[in-house]
């Protein structure tokens, strides 16, 4: 193990003596964790149907850490350079796309804003703490303030509904303050919407505590998912618990064929069975959904399967454009292209066109879609998904990182950006950063995180993703 960074930087081979902070940029770095939660807010940065700060943040701090630490920076760059390069082929398969279907400035520059910030968010996390070797204890000890406020707020709001308290002055302060309002009916904490509260918990805190071991992490993701659903903020906390639940209990637990065991394997599947079946008997939305089917039982679904929908068939129906998209920024072209043939297949199926759906005949420039995969499609093709799922099968090759633990981190992001279409959140790019570090270099054994000593071997601790199941 090196005893000093390429930057001159003391070496932090003792975890323990990692300082919080190696020079002023760190604050905006640790600003940027602190700001995770607050993603629904005025003060963001306005994309597709969320308006972060933390990926601005990120970005700045990356590029300040260019000029201040440059070998530090070449390092991390080089490192990640496919990813870089990835969004060099965004680039030049949008160039291609823009003569055919023509190009929304504004629209071009937020989807680029957003894979910019998200590939800062990843160099981010590689200069701070492969890098500078900033202590990952703080860290975790930002993120758990962090969410704790967020959930405290989500208290006040669940507190001030119309039902309850109504107080009126706090119900302005909120209005000027959250860019899209469902506090009044049910608490949103600090996030775009209720929805997003699972792709925080289980995209961001959950994968930290498998890197890091902090225990009090189990206990912060528990108590917000039990309280978001206890205060009733929407059927997908509840979906994503049950499912995430399984998700963790799948990569975390030692199948053998024991008794104990195979007993503890039957009840984790009761418990995810009984709890899905609850969900759907007491929850009057996923009730409906159940007995209707997903288009006609509930608004709101009907009109996220509709945005899918659309520039789906947009594709089929003009292969070239379904293989490398329509453009940056042109997924309002493709959703009107597509809305004849999706509409028409609605009411062939006897469903009727709500009025979100009617709305789509002629989007708005900034529509969204709620769903990653459809609109990473309708942008850059089905061509550009494909090269994204090889780079990430190689990614993960190339750092010997395949196992039962890397395979479930995939399944979660897959099942969370199915509903979530944000390219700068940070889930993604920690699982990218993840399997490209050495985490037992970067983290330290679970110990040394925590302060204490240990007597266990230095090759002992939580390189999770690179051991053997």
């Amino acid at each position: 193990m090196p005893t000093s960074s390429a930057a001159g930087l003391p070496a932090a081979d003792d975890r323990r003596d990692s300082p919080a902070l190696r020079d002023w940029t760190d604050v905006i770095f640790f600003a940027g964790l602190a700001l995770l939660p607050v993603d629904g807010t005025r003060f963001g940065f306005a994309m597709p149907y969320w308006t972060p700060i933390s990926p601005m943040l990120f970005l700045v701090y990356t590029l300040l850490n260019a000029c201040l630490h440059p070998r530090i920076t070449s390092r991390t760059v080089r490192r990640f350079i496919p990813f870089i390069g990835f969004a060099g082929l965004l680039v030049m398969i949008s160039i291609f796309d823009w003569p055919t279907v023509g190009i929304r400035p504004r629209q071009a520059g937020v989807t680029a804003v957003a894979v910019a910030t998200g590939l800062s968010t990843l160099l981010a996390l590689d200069i701070a703490r492969n890098g500078k070797h900033l202590n990952v204890r703080t860290m975790v000890t930002t993120l758990i303030a962090a969410y704790s406020a967020a959930f405290v707020v989500g208290v006040i709001q669940f507190a001030n509904q119309l039902d309850h308290l109504n107080i009126q002055a706090i119900h302005r302060f909120f209005f000027n303050v959250i860019e899209r309002p469902y506090f009044a009916v049910r608490p949103q904490f600090l996030f775009a919407e209720p929805s997003y509260i699972g792709v925080h918990l289980f995209g961001i805190l959950m994968p930290s505590y498998w890197l890091t071991r902090d225990k009090r992490l189990p206990w912060l993701i528990l108590g917000f998912a039990g309280g978001a659903i206890a205060m009733q903020s929407g059927r997908r906390i509840i979906i994503d618990t049950v499912v995430c639940m399984v998700i963790w209990f799948v990569a975390t637990f030692r199948f053998q064929r024991t008794k104990r065991s195979i007993a503890a394997t039957i009840g984790a599947g009761a418990t995810a069975i009984t709890a899905a079946v609850a969900a759907f008997t007491l929850q009057p939305q996923l009730r409906a959904i159940a007995a209707q089917g997903a288009m006609s039982g509930d608004f709101s679904t009907s009109s996220r399967m509709f945005l899918t929908l659309a520039p789906m068939l947009a594709g089929m129906h003009d292969p070239v454009h379904w293989l490398f998209g329509f453009g940056a920024g042109n997924l309002a072209d493709a959703i009107r292209r597509g809305f004849p043939y999706a509409a028409e297949y609605y009411e062939s199926r006897g469903v009727a066109l709500n009025s979100e759906i009617r709305l789509l005949a002629n989007p708005p420039a900034d529509t969204f879609t709620m769903s990653f995969f459809t609109t990473f499609v309708a942008e850059f093709g089905l061509v550009a998904l494909a090269v994204l799922f090889a780079l990430i099968v190689a990614w993960v090759t190339r750092n010997h990182a395949w196992n039962r633990h890397t395979v479930c981190w995939l399944v979660l992001l897959a099942y969370l950006y199915c509903q979530f279409e944000a390219y700068a959140f940070a889930a993604f790019w920690l699982f990218i950063w993840a399997v490209g570090t050495d985490n037992e270099r970067s983290l330290g054994t679970e110990s040394q995180i925590h302060g204490r000593h240990d007597s266990l071997p230095q090759n002992h601790g939580t390189e999770l993703l690179k051991s053997q199941y």
